[in-house]
């Protein structure tokens, strides 16, 4: 099961112009997966059935803002690649950094700033380190998706408060790049740990924001980091049976 983000291409708001950022903001995509799953019987269903959540970027950041009650029935697993978890000014610098925007650390991002500012060339860069595929699926998606619900989900990765808890991360696992522009490597591991991962939970592999997307220009590191992806994916769903 593959929903769209918060927003975006066929899951358009009615309004999008009247949005704020906390309607696009990882916690907001959260619940709107756990709204989605609970309609269709999956989520609140038969007990005890296991679950296995994966999600990269934005939808990795969602996954450490689900609500443990609403789970209780269920055996829970959870795999982020790169979670776009951009809390704090440094991790927001590298973000925006990344984008072209031009915000620096410590200032106040404002959403005109970044309404302005969005342009086909941000969303080039966004996704210039996939390969041509996941470039096109990209491509499609952000031609179809407001631009207002564009600026909303970049300020809202901003804005993101952390996750409250500092437990409950079982059956969970964090994948990194090591090259990562979009999430800062070392800052990421520091956030990591402050929320009570452990080294077993982490894992940082060879590649860029899209180290699981082999293109030409990443073979040669991509692909058997795309193998351990998968691998680390298994693993998971072997914990929840």
């Amino acid at each position: 099961l593959v929903p769209d983000v918060n927003g975006f291409y066929r899951s358009s708001f009615l309004e999008p112009d009247k949005l704020g950022y906390k309607q696009c903001d990882p916690q907001a995509n959260m619940q709107a997966v756990e709204n989605w799953l609970e309609t269709i019987g999956v989520l609140g269903g038969r007990r005890h059935t296991p679950i296995v959540l994966v999600g990269h970027s934005m939808s990795g950041a969602a996954l450490f803002y689900f609500n443990q009650r609403k789970w209780s029935n269920h055996k829970v697993g959870r795999v982020s690649l790169a979670p776009a978890l951009l809390m704090n000014d440094v991790l927001r610098k590298g973000f925006y950094n990344t984008l072209g925007i031009g915000i620096w650390a410590g200032n106040v991002l404002s959403l005109n700033a970044v309404t302005n500012k969005l342009s086909p060339l941000v969303v080039d860069q966004l996704i210039a380190g996939a390969s041509k595929h996941v470039q096109d699926v990209h491509a499609r998606v952000f031609k179809g998706t407001a631009k207002a619900t564009l600026a909303n989900t970049f300020a809202a990765m901003g804005h993101a408060k952390a996750p409250v808890t500092t437990s409950g991360w079982e059956n969970m696992k964090v994948l990194l790049g090591h090259s990562d522009r979009l999430v800062g490597l070392s800052p990421m591991l520091d956030l990591l740990v402050e929320l009570g991962f452990n080294s077993r939970q982490m894992r940082v592999l060879l590649g860029d924001h899209y180290f699981f997307s082999v293109g030409r220009h990443s073979r040669t590191l991509h692909a058997e980091s795309r193998e351990i992806a998968f691998e680390e994916i298994c693993r998971v769903v072997e914990m929840v049976k």
